[in-house]
C-alpha cells in the first residue's frame, strides 16, 4: 500500500506560522508552555505532536486541535512500512463486525 507521504505537522506549524509571524521557536516554547528542545523536536518533524501540544497550538493559532491530531495521525500512517502487516492473518472463526 503506498501512501503520500504528508509533511510533520511540527513543520507546518513552523513553516505556515511561526516564520510568517516572527516567532522564534525558543518564544513559542515560552507561549505554549513547554521547552524549547521539546518544541524543536516538534517543528523539525522528528517528535509527535500529542493531544495536550495540539490543544495548545491550537490556541495559539485560532485553529483546531483535531486539525493538528489529524495531521499527525496522516503522518503517523504514511510512515507506517504496510508490507509488515501484509502476512498477519485474520482468524476465520472471528464475526466480522460491520457497524
Amino acid at each position: 500500500m503506498n501512501m503520500k507521504n504528508p509533511t510533520h505537522p511540527g513543520v507546518v506549524f513552523l513553516e505556515m506560522y511561526l516564520k510568517p509571524s516572527a516567532i522564534s521557536v525558543t518564544k513559542a516554547a515560552e507561549i505554549l508552555g513547554c521547552s524549547r528542545k521539546h518544541l524543536s523536536g516538534i517543528t523539525n518533524g522528528k517528535a509527535a505532536i500529542s493531544a495536550d501540544m495540539a490543544a495548545r497550538i491550537s490556541k495559539m493559532t485560532s485553529t483546531s486541535a483535531r486539525f493538528w491530531l489529524g495531521m499527525q495521525n496522516s503522518f503517523d500512517l504514511a510512515q507506517l512500512d504496510m508490507s509488515n502487516y501484509e502476512s498477519i492473518q485474520t482468524d476465520q472463526s472471528m464475526p466480522v463486525i460491520n457497524m
